[in-house]
């Protein structure tokens, strides 16, 4: 039986596919525009017809469809289960990507906006908006949960902070653990949250 033909990436999808990974690895000033276009397979030359921006343009782009992958992981996390059982899967996709990466893929924001969100207006606004984004999927998943208003605000906040710091620990250590036990350590205190924003 003959394999079937491979389907083709569009170049742009193939650009940022790549530009994604290798800015999540080695941030904006780590990663060379000739770099992005080898590892997609497309010619350099091509840079201004897809990007008109040039490596800006990339960087914007790539952000937003990391953003946009953190958001349906979250989507998908609290649509399958409870509070407990959401925090439990989230740890679990960051431990396989991490693992699966060989601990050198972290949080697909954090190294981008380490390096560039004080220092470029562009950069630093679709930062804040991806990780805007975030906590307001986060705080509707709570609130549809039961929490509060001001319950869901907080909670979101503490859970994308710590598991963000959870990823640099385990990325440190290269070791999950510390992914897993922050997913425990929120999950305890949920349940109390709940039942008095019930009351």
């Amino acid at each position: 039986m003959r394999d079937l033909p491979t389907p083709r990436v569009a170049p742009r999808t193939a650009i940022l596919r790549s530009a994604s990974q290798l800015f999540r690895r080695h941030g904006h000033r780590g990663t060379g525009v000739s770099e992005v276009f080898s590892a997609a397979s497309v010619p350099k030359g091509s840079l201004y017809y897809h990007f008109p921006g040039g490596k800006t343009e990339i960087v914007v782009a790539a952000v937003q469809r990391s953003g946009r992958a953190v958001n349906r992981a979250i989507e998908h996390a609290f649509h399958e289960t409870d509070l407990p059982g959401a925090l439990t899967d989230i740890a679990e996709v960051l431990a396989a990507n991490l693992e699966q990466s060989g601990f050198l893929d972290g949080c697909p924001l954090a190294t981008v906006a380490l390096e560039e969100a004080a220092a470029d207006d562009r950069i630093g606004d679709i930062c804040r908006a991806v990780l805007d984004d975030w906590l307001a999927r986060l705080n509707a998943a709570l609130r549809a949960s039961g929490l509060t208003r001001s319950d869901a605000q907080d909670q979101a906040m503490l859970i994308l902070a710590a598991f963000e710091g959870a990823l640099l620990v385990a990325r440190i250590h290269r070791d999950t653990t510390a992914l897993h036990r922050v997913a425990i350590l929120l999950a305890q205190q949920l349940p109390d949250i709940a039942t008095s924003a019930q009351r």
